[in-house]
C-alpha cells in the first residue's frame, strides 16, 4: 500500500472554528498519519466564527509546518460555506484525492488510515460516518443528529 501512497497526492479540507485547546496538535497528529503520500495539502479554513486564538495558531503552525494552508475566509456564513471553500481550494490543487475532516477530534485522525486500502481501488468515494460500526456520537444538540443523519441519507442517496 504504501508503495501505491507515494504516486499519489492528497487534499485535506478542514474547516475550523474556536479549536485553539486542540487545533495543533490535531494537525500535526493528522499530518504524521499522511507521510507515504508523494504530497499533502491541509486547507485548514477559518472564518469569523472563529473568536479565539485558533486563526494565530494556525498561522504560526504553517509557518514551520510546510504542508498546512491557512484559508482565512470571512466571507463565509456558515460551516457549509466553509466546506465548499476548502473544497475550491483542494480541487485548484489538482489533488489526486481529498480526505474531508472535521477538526476537533469529533473525526479521529487514526481513523483515516481505514482508508486508505481503497485509495488504488474502483471506489470514487469513501465514507466514514458516526453511524457506521464504532461510530459514534455524544455530546450533541438533537438537531446536530439530525442534520448528521440528513448528510449521511444524501450521501447514500448520491
Amino acid at each position: 500500500m504504501e508503495k501505491q501512497l507515494e504516486h499519489c497526492s492528497l487534499a485535506i479540507v478542514c474547516p475550523m472554528a474556536n479549536e485553539q485547546d486542540s487545533a495543533e496538535q490535531f494537525t500535526l497528529g493528522l499530518l504524521s498519519r499522511c507521510n507515504h503520500f508523494r504530497s499533502v495539502t491541509m486547507f485548514a479554513v477559518l472564518d469569523h466564527i472563529c473568536h479565539d486564538e485558533t486563526l494565530n495558531i494556525m498561522r504560526t503552525l504553517a509557518r514551520k509546518e510546510p504542508r498546512l494552508q491557512v484559508v482565512w475566509a470571512p466571507e463565509n456564513r456558515c460551516v457549509v460555506d466553509a466546506y465548499v471553500r476548502g473544497y475550491q481550494e483542494a480541487l485548484a490543487s489538482k489533488a489526486d484525492w481529498i480526505l474531508e475532516i472535521d477538526a476537533g477530534y469529533s473525526h479521529q485522525p487514526d481513523d483515516f488510515i481505514h482508508f486508505l486500502p481503497h485509495i488504488h481501488s474502483e471506489i470514487d468515494c469513501i465514507f466514514g460516518s458516526r453511524f457506521c460500526p464504532g461510530g459514534s456520537i455524544s455530546n450533541s444538540s438533537s438537531s446536530r443528529l439530525i442534520v448528521s443523519k440528513l448528510g449521511s441519507m444524501v450521501s447514500r442517496l448520491l
